[in-house]
């Protein structure tokens, strides 16, 4: 009887909760429930798309950054990376750049976003985001928005730990947030560094190998 009460009392206070979270995210200032892709931020701040741009919210269902931006990712370590219409140039192209919780732009968007490879492009605990150039390749903007790693990889991996898996025309490797090479640039293939070790796979052998 016990159990069946505690799990009474599980389900009710998780039907609460959900119940809290559809009510932030159907509200605003104005009570209009027009918010979509509405996707939780841990601090406090959650995103939104209202008519096609996105904005910010608090627990409340305040607006808190309005909806303004033709793309905005989640916040990671006080900053939101962005996008928008670069009308300036002659054929206008989307470029990126950052906001901080208040909505302010503390990087310009003088970047190129990093649409097609989702999985970076945010700022990591080692204070580094990957960007492309318009030529496709890949380098790390600090977080004053200062190209510190130049654009000359095909491919990059977020930084973890002080370590980030490139891709270079001889193959993968990993470089240190200073830019410095910790292997050489010849694998097929390597993964972040996890408790001081990577594996990787080498072209001769297919098992992966430690660095």
């Amino acid at each position: 009887m016990r159990s069946f009460s505690s799990f009474l009392v599980f389900f009710v206070i998780i039907s609460f909760s959900a119940s809290l979270l559809v009510v932030s995210c159907k509200k605003d200032k104005s009570g209009d429930p027009s918010y979509s892709d509405f996707k939780q931020y841990k601090p406090g701040l959650f995103r939104i798309k209202v008519n096609n741009r996105y904005g910010f919210i608090n627990k409340k269902g305040e607006v808190v950054i309005e909806p303004r931006f033709q793309y905005a990712s989640d916040f990671w370590f006080g900053l939101a990376r962005f996008s928008q219409w670069d009308t300036n140039a002659g054929n206008p192209e989307i470029r990126c750049g950052f906001i901080n919780e208040k909505g302010t732009v503390v990087i310009q968007p003088d970047f190129f976003p990093p649409d097609y490879n989702p999985s970076v492009g945010d700022f990591t605990a080692d204070g580094l985001a990957g960007i492309p150039d318009a030529a496709g390749h890949w380098g790390y903007i600090n977080r004053s928005g200062k190209v510190v790693i130049p654009f000359q990889y095909n491919q990059i991996q977020d930084f973890h730990h002080g370590f980030a898996g490139v891709l270079t025309p001889t193959g993968y490797g990993q470089i240190r947030t200073n830019g410095h090479s910790l292997s050489s640039m010849d694998f097929a293939n390597i993964s972040t560094f996890n408790e001081g070790l990577a594996p990787v796979d080498t072209r001769d052998v297919s098992t992966g190998s430690l660095i």
